[in-house]
This record gives structure tokens, sequence and C-alpha cells, in this order.
């Protein structure tokens, strides 16, 4: 018989997880409240700020970067560069056929993406929920500047 391993995962209660913001609140909230309080207001002059921060650094920088490697070995926008590292791996290993399910073939795919602002998502305007979300942001801050202070 194979030797077998016992793999426990522990998952937090509903106290537990209650328990770790509370000592979040009392922490940040209550033992900082000016700073807050304010970074709450200014905040909510800017509610989408921080999410389209986040997107850059999980979609938009990965992807400048994986596609910069890409150009670097020759798999330019209008495929494979012409006396490239990708130019000779292409005509010593593919010939004039490349299967479309290869590797090859998804660089050249994700290198023909680009880096034009074009293929980024367009800038549309903050909606409705998002004033929302910063209504909620102003009222929070205020609150926490009275309450705690």
């Amino acid at each position: 018989m194979p030797p077998t391993r016992e793999i426990t995962i522990t998952i937090p209660t509903l106290e537990g997880v209650v328990e770790v913001l509370w000592t979040l609140h009392q922490a940040i909230i209550v033992e900082h409240s000016f700073l807050s309080g304010c970074a709450l207001i200014v905040w909510s002059f800017y509610p989408t700020s921080v999410f389209k921060a986040i997107t850059y650094i999980l979609y938009t920088l990965p992807k400048s970067i994986i596609v910069g490697f890409l150009r670097c070995f020759g798999f330019g926008e209008d495929g494979v560069e012409p006396d490239s590292y990708a130019s000779r791996y292409q005509s010593r290993y593919y010939g004039g056929h490349i299967p479309s399910d290869s590797q090859f073939a998804y660089y050249q795919s994700y290198g023909a993406i680009g880096l034009s602002p074009r293929n980024e998502p367009q800038e549309d305007e903050q909606g409705v929920w998002a004033g929302l979300f910063g209504w909620a942001l102003f009222i929070g801050g205020i609150v926490v500047l009275y309450k705690y202070r």
C-alpha cells in the first residue's frame, strides 16, 4: 500500500471572521480615526480610482511585460518579424505550416495584441453606482471623523 498523507485545511468560522474584522476596525478606524476619515473623504472624490489601479496592476502591467518579451523575440503586431529569433525558429521547426494549437501560434497571436491604446478598454464615464459609492465613502468619512474623534 502506498504511503498516504493527511492534509488538514482550517476553514474559519463566522465568529473568527467577525473577530478579525473587529480587530482591524479597532486597529485602523478607532486608533487612526482622523487619517481614516480623511482617506475616505478623499477617496469619495475618485471612487473608481482604486479599482483602476488594481486593474492596472493585475492586468495592464503584466500584459505589457509579456508582450514586451514577445516583441524582443520577434513576435510583432503584424506577425513574426523578419530576421528575428521567432522567424528562425519558425523556419527551422515549422516551415510554412504552424499548427493552430501550438505554443508558437499562441505567442504569435498574443504578440499581435499590441500595446496601443486602441486595444485597451475605453474610458467610460462614472456611472450611477460609482456616484452612489462615492457618496457612501463621503458619508462614511464624516461619520468616522465625528464618531471616533
